[in-house]
């Protein structure tokens, strides 16, 4: 028992130290939720949800009635915003606040909240029994009818020396959650505060929206898909973040639409989501990023959000359900399509860039949402701190600059490249035209020149002239193969038609076998038709040198690797004294251009063996 006794002591002497340490230190002590805020000597500014005491219950009942029944009214668990449900309940709440002034002199104060989630705020004194409206704001009051001249709902409250000022709050809200966060400043101490805040917030936004119009702008003179959707994505971040500050409270909306000054944030919300996964798409496109589910599952959401921002715009029925019901259920998805695509894009590339800015922008909201998910009533709008909006917006705008810049620069590249590719394949099709005018002189022309001189000899040898005649027609029937023009064909169809061709004059028996089961045709277009004339250059070399039995051409398939090979029983060729002809030279210049590996085996007596490879 003494023991007991003695250890209850000690905790209340402890308590006690703790509290002696907390004022000598300058620091209050822990604040007794719903008991009366003390406002002593140096006051200056003080967070007081943790003092009010609040009620849901009560939709037409007046401050009197409302009065009587404080003691129904609950206290806070702490000092953090009170979330006091949603309007499918209630659209009013009440708080109750006691603020006693132990100062010896009148003191002047503004008590004040941010509206994000409040749309009229009513303030009534009470003295006594007696209950007085002494002040009135909504979000449509215009700045110069408020007590302050200041966005946030603020009211002027003089607090009489060591006496205490009772005060009742009627909140309202049309749609979604309610929240409030009062906090309870000097007056001079507000008006500094609110001076110095109301530009750092008009700086924010301001160069929110100033990044979003350079990348719009920039992305249509550009004509680049990415840095457009950015900047279609900026505009709405700056509307929404414009709405947070409640720079849109006192504009004139059209009263035959559904979005009005209370329900704007929701709207611009959903159009933010719907505007989004266009956007996120276009990164996994730009690191050639296959996702046909996400691409799936994108453009569901993307109809949903802009489904839901359109109802909001005609006001249909039913709407607060369907917003209270969808809103968090779509912020989970459309967070998590984020993070899908950040994490693609740093498991592709190893960039970290996306993947901070998720976490900047979406960390406290990733941890405590799911958390909420079903809950939404309660708890789900003190999930949402305002995210680092003016520097996530900075830093996509410098990400989606980057991959700009690198799609200019890789264009210009191409182009460059391209161009190289244009002038060799003149210089081989001059070459190529060449070497058709030497065939037509030195074969044709020969075989035909030595037609007629058999003709005109004195004892005409018509076997002799017929066997050159017949000769000269496989030469212009060998010629003519190969300048048939079949470039709007799969690769598989080209080497098909091909192989028909040199077989309907040719006594070589030309093969064709895809076992790729024709994966060869996801080839490029340009690496199609290189690997095709270099073939058709093995088939015309094969006709005129080889003197092969047999050709044979296999395409594999193996990792995504593509393999052809072409093999022949001819007389082969040394390759060290063979590899400067023309043909030969063509083909290794085809497979540069084609940008793909090719590899000719060959010697005296054993036939010729090419193997072509490249990715698929």
């Amino acid at each position: 028992m003494l023991q007991s006794i003695s250890y209850i002591q000690g905790l209340l002497l402890a308590i006690v130290f703790a509290m002696v340490s907390c004022i000598q230190s300058g620091r209050k002590p822990p604040v007794v939720p719903g008991a009366p805020l003390i406002v002593a000597e140096g006051f200056s500014e003080e967070k007081i949800n943790a003092s009010m005491q609040y009620s849901t219950d009560f939709a037409k009942e007046s401050p009197f009635q409302v009065l009587k029944k404080l003691a129904s009214f609950k206290t806070p668990a702490g000092n953090g915003p009170l979330v006091l449900g949603s309007t499918l309940k209630n659209r009013f709440s009440w708080v109750y606040i006691a603020l006693v002034n132990q100062q010896k002199k009148p003191l002047k104060t503004s008590l004040v909240t941010e509206h994000l989630r409040c749309d009229k705020l009513e303030l009534f004194h009470v003295t006594g029994k007696k209950v007085t409206l002494t002040g009135e704001v909504d979000r449509s009051t215009p700045i110069s009818e408020r007590a302050y001249p200041y966005n946030d709902f603020a009211f002027a409250i003089d607090l009489p020396p060591s006496d205490t000022t009772y005060l009742l709050i009627r909140s309202t809200r049309l749609m979604g959650a309610t929240e409030l966060d009062f906090s309870l400043f000097e007056e001079k101490s507000f008006l500094q505060h609110q001076y110095l805040f109301t530009i750092w917030n008009a700086f924010n936004v301001s160069s929110v929206l100033v990044i979003a119009l350079l990348s719009l702008l920039i992305g249509i003179l550009y004509r680049n898909r990415l840095m457009t959707f950015f900047g279609t994505v900026s505009v709405c971040v700056f509307m929404l973040y414009a709405y947070v500050h409640n720079y849109w409270d006192s504009l004139p909306f059209p009263v035959f639409t559904g979005i009005q000054n209370y329900n704007t944030g929701g709207f611009l919300s959903f159009l933010l989501n719907a505007l989004f996964h266009p956007y996120g798409y276009e990164i996994l496109k730009n690191y050639s990023i296959k996702a046909p589910v996400y691409k799936k599952i994108a453009a569901a959401l993307f109809a949903l959000n802009a489904l839901m921002a359109l109802l909001m715009l005609i006001s249909a029925p039913f709407l607060n359900v369907l917003y209270i019901y969808s809103f968090t259920s779509f912020a989970v998805l459309n967070i998590g399509c984020f993070v899908y695509v950040a994490y693609m894009v740093y498991r592709q590339t190893g960039q970290k860039w996306l993947l901070g800015i998720v976490a900047l922008a979406f960390g406290p909201t990733m941890i405590n949402l799911p958390l909420n998910l079903f809950n939404f009533s309660e708890r789900f709008y003190a999930t949402f701190t305002r995210p680092y909006i003016t520097l996530a917006t900075a830093m996509m705008a410098y990400f989606t600059l980057k991959q700009l810049l690198y799609q200019l620069t890789s264009k210009a590249e191409l182009e460059r490249r391209l161009t190289g590719i244009k002038l060799s394949m003149d210089d081989m099709r001059k070459e190529e035209v060449q070497k058709i005018g030497r065939n037509l002189h030195d074969q044709l022309g020969n075989t035909l020149a030595s037609s007629l001189g058999y003709l005109n000899a004195r004892q005409v040898d018509l076997g002799k002239v017929e066997m050159l005649v017949n000769e000269a027609i496989k030469e212009i029937r060998f010629m003519s193969h190969n300048l048939v023009k079949d470039d709007d064909l799969l690769l598989t169809e080209k080497i098909d038609n091909l192989v028909d061709r040199f077989n309907d004059f040719s006594d070589i028996s030309f093969q064709f076998l895809d076992y790729s089961e024709g994966k060869v045709n996801g080839l490029s277009i340009l690496k199609q038709q290189n690997i095709y004339l270099v073939i058709q250059e093995v088939f015309t070399n094969a006709i005129k040198h080889s003197h092969a039995q047999e050709l044979t051409i296999q395409a594999f398939l193996q990792n995504n690797i593509v393999q052809i090979s072409i093999e022949d029983d001819g007389v082969g060729f040394d390759l060290k004294t063979n590899t400067k002809g023309l043909g030969v030279k063509n083909m290794f210049k085809r497979a540069e251009l084609g940008s793909f590996s090719l590899t000719i085996d060959s010697s005296a007596g054993n036939g010729i063996s090419i193997i072509i490879e490249t990715n698929i």
